[in-house]
């Protein structure tokens, strides 16, 4: 996965949240959940980010670098 590919690392994260999902009926253990849920907090952060840098230049080098 490319670091710097924004697209491609929110797709990873839908696939690892429907393998998520999918797990939930056999027992997923409480690595996976932590895991997941620590991924959906940094995408989360990426997307404000995102949003930020579009309206304010000073947040766009934090996006970029």
């Amino acid at each position: 996965m490319d670091t710097d590919n924004f697209a491609e690392a929110e797709k990873g994260i839908e696939n690892i949240g429907r393998i998520q999902r999918d797990l939930t009926g056999i027992g997923t253990s409480q690595t996976v959940m932590k895991k997941g849920e620590e991924l959906r907090e940094k995408l989360d952060l990426l997307k404000r980010l995102t949003a930020v840098a579009k309206h304010d230049p000073k947040y766009g080098q934090a996006y970029t670098a």
